[in-house]
C-alpha cells in the first residue's frame, strides 16, 4: 500500500472556509498485488476522509490498474467522490494475475481553518468499508493517505496580552501588551501551529485620547508574538494603544486609565491682564498643580503670590490654597503702582512660575507733583533746569493726560514771579515752566495749582542777587554843622537792577559834592566791605549850605544823596563882604 503523499502541512488559507479555499492534489495512492490473491472478490472500495477534511466532489479522479501479463484480473468500472467519501467499484475476473491499482488526483481540504492541526488519515473505514475483499488492507488502520494542516500566512494582529488597565504618567505599565500574529482565522503564527513567526515587526501608538506614546514603540515577533518592554505615556487621560504592522490588520488594546504623577510645579492657567492701580487685577488669576508632565494634579497646597518684576506693593489675599482639582484662584490682587509687571506664584517643594508681563495704568489724576524742583537762580534770570510739574493719582502714579492746564505762583519769599506761569500739560501728563523768574532775592517756594487737583509746594530755593549795576545811598548825610564830619558816617550800598544788596567787596566808590558849594573833605573813596556797603565816616563840608552828594563807581549807576544843610559854627570873626570901593573926598 502506497499512501498518497503531500497531504500533511497543508496551509489553512486553503480550507474550505478560508477567503480563497484551495484543494490539494494528493499524490497516487497505489495498491499493488503482492500475491494473485491480493483482490479476491469485486465490489465497492469506500475511503472516508478523516474528520474535519473533505474529497473535491465530484472531482476529477482517476485510475489505472496495471500489471500481469495479457491482460488484469482487476478493472475500475466506476468512481464515485462525495464530500466525506470516495467509492470505487471494482470487477475482479480472476486471481492468475498481480495486478496495481493506481487512484490519481484525490484531492482534498480542510473544511475548517481554524482546527489545528486537524490531522487525519485517509481510511477503509469498519463502519463503511464497501463490498469488495481485499487482501492486506486492514480496516480502520491502513492508511491511504496522511492529512493535516497549518496556520495560514500572517493575516492581522491580535492583542495576546492586554496593557495594564491603569497607569501613572511617566511610569512603564506594569504590564506590557504582547500581540500575536495571526492567520486570517486568528491563529497564531507559532510553531506549535506550523511556522515560526520571528521577523514581523509590529509597530505601537496612542489611539484613542491625546499625547504621544513613550517607550521603545517596535517590537519584533518572536514564536508569533511580539512583546513589549517598556511603553508608558505622559499625559494623564484614558488612552488605547494601536498596533500595525505592514500589509496586516490592525489592532486596538482595551483603555488604560493614565493617573497624574506627583505634583512637581505650578503654572499660570490664567495670567494677570492689564488693570488700573488699586483695582483688582481681573479676570482672576488662577494657578495650577501640575506633575512634571503638566498634566493637572488634584492637590491641596498653599500658593503664594509675590511680584518678581517691577516695583509697587502687591495687595489682596496670598497665600491662596489650591480647591479640589489643584486650582488657586486669586481673586482680589491689585497693585497701586504703574508699569510693567510680573508675577511669580511658588509652592515650598514645587518649581515656581512667573506669569507673562502685564501693566498697572495710572489711575484718574488726582494731584499734582514737581518732578524737576525750582533751583536756586540769580535775580531775573530765568530758573533753571526748567521747573516741571506732573499730574499724579491717588497713588502718586503719573497719569499720562495732555492737556491739563497747570499753573505756578510764588507763595513763599517776596517778590515778583515772572515768566509764562500757566502751562499746559503734554502727551506725559507734564508741564514744563521754561522761562520763570523772580526779581527779589531771599528763599522762595513755588505753588503748582489745577482746577480740581491736589497743589504741590516746592523745595525750598534762593534767588541770589545779580550782578552789582547801581548804588544805593544807605544812610543819607544829615544836617551837619560847617567843617564838622557828617554824622552819622554816610553809607553807599552795591545793588543789582532789580534793587537787591550785592555782597562784593573791594570796590572802589567815590563821593562828590554835585550841589552847594564849599569843598568836600576828607576821604572821599572808600572800598566796599563783604557786605557791598561803603562807608565814608569822616565827610564834612566847609561851607554853610544846602547840598547834595553823588556816589560813583566804575561801570555802576552813580547815586546822590538827599539835599541836606551845613549850617555856619557860631560868630568868631568878623569879614567884609562888600569891600569899600574908592571915591572922591566927601562921597559916599
Amino acid at each position: 500500500m502506497t499512501a498518497g503523499s503531500g497531504g500533511t502541512n497543508i496551509s489553512a488559507d486553503k480550507a474550505a472556509n478560508a477567503t480563497s479555499p484551495q484543494w490539494t492534489t494528493l499524490g497516487n495512492i497505489v495498491l499493488t498485488e503482492t500475491v494473485k490473491s491480493g483482490f479476491s472478490a469485486g465490489g465497492t472500495l469506500i475511503l472516508t476522509a478523516p474528520s474535519g477534511w473533505q474529497f473535491n466532489s465530484p472531482g476529477s479522479v482517476t485510475t489505472t490498474v496495471t500489471g500481469g501479463s495479457g491482460g488484469q484480473n482487476v478493472a475500475v468500472t466506476g468512481v464515485s467522490v462525495a464530500s466525506g467519501t470516495m467509492t470505487l467499484t471494482l470487477t475482479v475476473n480472476g486471481t492468475n494475475k498481480t495486478d496495481i491499482l493506481t487512484i490519481i488526483g484525490v484531492q482534498v481540504r480542510s473544511t475548517s481553518g481554524a482546527s489545528l492541526p486537524a490531522s487525519g488519515n485517509i481510511l477503509r473505514t469498519a463502519a463503511n468499508p464497501g463490498s469488495a475483499t481485499i487482501g492486506g488492507i486492514t480496516n480502520d488502520g491502513t492508511n491511504f493517505g496522511s492529512l493535516s494542516q497549518i496556520v495560514g500566512a500572517a493575516n492581522k494582529l491580535a492583542v495576546s496580552v492586554q496593557p495594564s488597565a491603569t497607569a501613572t504618567a511617566g511610569v512603564a505599565f506594569a504590564t506590557q501588551p504582547a500581540i500575536a500574529i495571526q492567520d486570517q482565522f486568528s491563529n497564531t503564527r507559532s510553531a506549535a501551529n506550523g511556522v515560526a513567526d520571528n521577523a514581523t515587526v509590529v509597530t505601537a501608538a496612542r489611539s484613542a485620547g491625546t499625547g504621544t506614546l513613550q517607550g521603545t514603540l517596535t517590537a519584533t515577533a518572536s514564536d508569533g508574538t511580539a512583546t513589549f518592554l517598556n511603553l508608558s505615556h505622559t499625559v494623564a487621560t484614558t488612552i488605547s494603544i494601536g498596533f500595525t504592522a505592514t500589509g496586516l490588520t490592525s489592532t486596538t488594546s482595551s483603555a488604560i486609565v493614565v493617573s497624574p504623577a506627583t505634583a512637581a510645579k505650578v503654572v499660570f492657567v490664567q495670567h494677570p491682564t492689564t488693570t488700573t492701580a488699586g483695582l483688582s487685577i481681573s479676570p482672576a488669576i488662577t494657578v495650577q498643580v501640575q506633575d512634571a508632565y503638566s498634566n493637572n494634579v488634584p492637590q491641596s497646597v498653599s500658593v503664594v503670590m509675590t511680584i518678581s518684576t517691577g516695583t509697587g506693593t502687591l495687595g489682596g489675599t496670598t497665600p491662596t490654597t489650591t480647591d479640589g482639582t489643584g486650582l488657586a484662584t486669586f481673586n482680589d490682587l491689585s497693585i497701586t503702582t504703574s508699569g510693567t509687571k510680573n508675577l511669580t506664584a511658588s509652592s515650598g517643594g514645587l518649581t515656581s512660575a512667573v506669569s507673562n508681563a502685564f501693566d498697572i495704568n495710572p489711575s484718574s489724576a488726582t494731584q499734582l507733583a514737581f518732578v524737576q524742583q525750582p533751583t536756586s537762580a540769580q535775580a531775573g534770570a530765568t530758573i533753571s533746569p526748567s521747573p516741571t510739574v506732573q499730574l499724579k493719582d491717588q497713588f502718586g502714579n503719573s497719569v499720562l493726560t495732555s492737556g491739563v492746564s497747570v499753573s505756578v505762583a510764588l507763595t513763599t519769599g517776596t517778590g515778583t514771579l515772572s515768566g509764562t506761569a500757566s502751562q499746559l500739560t503734554d502727551a506725559s501728563g507734564l508741564a514744563t515752566f521754561t522761562n520763570l523768574s523772580v526779581d527779589v532775592e531771599g528763599s522762595k517756594q513755588l505753588t503748582a495749582t489745577s482746577s480740581g487737583l491736589t497743589s504741590a509746594v516746592s523745595s525750598s530755593f534762593s534767588i541770589a542777587p545779580a550782578s552789582a549795576s547801581i548804588l544805593a545811598i544807605v544812610q543819607q548825610p544829615t544836617t551837619t554843622n560847617a567843617g564838622a564830619p557828617i554824622s552819622p558816617s554816610v553809607t553807599v550800598q552795591l545793588k543789582d537792577a532789580f534793587g537787591n544788596n550785592v555782597t562784593t567787596s573791594g570796590v572802589s566808590i567815590t563821593m562828590s559834592l554835585t550841589s552847594g558849594s564849599g569843598t568836600l573833605a576828607g576821604t572821599t573813596s572808600r572800598i566796599t566791605n563783604a557786605s557791598g556797603l561803603a562807608t565814608f565816616d569822616d565827610l564834612s563840608i566847609n561851607l554853610s549850605g544846602s547840598k547834595t552828594l553823588t556816589a560813583s563807581s566804575a561801570g555802576l549807576t552813580s547815586a546822590a544823596t538827599n539835599s541836606y544843610t551845613v549850617q555856619p559854627l557860631g560868630a568868631s570873626k568878623l569879614a567884609f563882604l562888600q569891600q569899600p570901593l574908592a571915591a572922591a573926598a566927601n562921597d559916599t
